[in-house]
């Protein structure tokens, strides 16, 4: 860090004692190295012998059975040598979960406490020891889908107020002649986190009255992080180009907030790169289970297909509601659970 930004972190920050990170099971060992260098260096405890993440209390928090780290290690296991040496630069480093984290275990299941049978059902799924017919099969699983953009539309067209199209402003930069292959790229791309989070598509179609999920973390205290499920309330264009400038949304709190198009740059290949411009939101009418977690849901419509690839996955797809008379499935693989 730059030492303007750790004045300003050091001044933020003096009074704090205590960090409280949640959804554990998602942070791997080498982000939690990471968080220790950073910590240290914002604290100036680097070379200090009890120096460990800035001498601060470090509280984890989540289940270590859901989510596991994208491709990634567990919090908890040892960093192979290989990623030591790729990542850090060192010859060898300490298992800090193994060092300094103590570890308690909550066994009182909040979520699904008036459903006890479904919380057994849920228990067994959570770590692959399910044996018998998962009963919800008879009644709750729903006509196959493969369509779901279609179905996300469908729900969107049930809003009576016009279409607001919002299109990215890309600016790339390659060598001349690979410019055509840099925009098939593009067009071919269906991977937001190679477009830096924003959408992966060039236009974005919402609605006033549409919930809309940000795509970017923009300020903490109000609430306006990645993963944020709001609704349009209406939208504020330049008069003289009839150009959206911004988008007034509708934050959980309660909040209304105006938001803008941000600009990132990514790389699509070698030695070319997008700056695209655009705001950082997507349609919300389906998620998928990583950005689900954390969660508690009434209702849920949830696809168990056989790309389920973790038992901690299924787990959290099917425990975000309260009962099992509220879930219901489509594209239901039973080899998934």
């Amino acid at each position: 860090l730059s030492d303007h930004v750790l004045k300003i972190l050091r001044a933020d920050l003096k009074d704090v004692v205590l960090f409280i990170i949640d959804e554990m099971s998602m942070i791997s060992n080498l982000i939690l190295i990471y968080i220790h260098f950073q910590l240290s260096e914002i604290f100036d405890t680097i070379d200090c012998d009890d120096g460990w993440f800035g001498q601060k209390h470090i509280f984890l928090f989540g289940d270590l059975l859901q989510l596991p780290p994208v491709h990634e290690d567990y919090i908890f296991v040892q960093l192979s040598d290989k990623k030591i040496s790729k990542y850090l630069g060192f010859l060898n480093t300490v298992n800090l979960w193994a060092m300094l984290f103590g570890y308690d275990e909550l066994t009182i299941n909040m979520r699904q406490q008036g459903d006890t049978s479904y919380c057994d059902l849920l228990s067994k799924i959570r770590v692959g020891l399910l044996t018998r017919s998962v009963p919800f099969t008879r009644y709750q699983v729903l006509r196959p889908l493969t369509k779901r953009p279609f179905t996300r539309f469908a729900i969107l067209n049930r809003i009576s107020s016009k279409e607001i199209v919002l299109v990215a402003e890309d600016n790339i930069e390659c060598i001349p002649y690979v410019k055509k292959k840099v925009l098939k790229l593009l067009s071919n791309n269906d991977d937001n986190s190679k477009t830096a989070g924003l959408s992966k598509t060039i236009i974005i179609i919402i609605k006033i009255e549409a919930k809309v999920m940000i795509r970017r973390n923009i300020d903490a205290s109000l609430g306006l992080v990645n993963g944020t499920i709001t609704t349009v309330i209406s939208i504020i264009e330049d008069t003289s180009t009839n150009q959206i400038e911004k988008i007034k949304l509708l934050l959980p709190s309660g909040i209304e907030y105006e938001i803008e198009r941000v600009s990132v740059k990514f790389q699509v290949m070698d030695r070319a790169y997008v700056i695209r411009k655009q705001f950082p939101l997507s349609l919300s009418y389906d998620i998928t289970i990583h950005k689900s977690q954390g969660l508690s849901l009434q209702n849920a419509i949830r696809d168990i297909c056989n790309s389920i690839f973790n038992c901690g996955q299924v787990y959290v797809a099917l425990s975000r509601v309260t009962s099992i008379e509220r879930l219901y499935l489509i594209n239901f693989d039973p080899s998934s659970v």
